[in-house]
């Protein structure tokens, strides 16, 4: 079993599901065009980055057959922030 030490949801997910960031990427290029590049999948799953764009999050959801919330943390959101006049 696979076992990510990131205590990111993408990661606990993946250990989960059983997955690997190789097969991750398999899944994606297979069901895209376009396929995110091994380096981000790597950095989103450890932590190194929290921030994706639309597609990219679109194309880890339909892999994973998942919804945004299972992988977005939600610390990553600032959702206490006071709006200023």
């Amino acid at each position: 079993m696979l076992k990510y030490e990131a205590n990111t949801k993408l990661a606990h997910l993946l250990n989960e599901k059983n997955i690997s960031q190789a097969d991750l990427y398999r899944i994606i290029e297979n069901q895209n065009e376009k396929p995110i590049t091994k380096y981000l999948i790597n950095n989103l799953v450890n932590g190194r980055r929290t921030n994706m764009n639309t597609d990219t999050l679109l194309k880890i959801c339909r892999a994973l057959e998942c919804t945004p919330n299972d992988i977005l943390d939600k610390d990553v959101f600032n959702v206490n922030h006071p709006i200023q006049d």
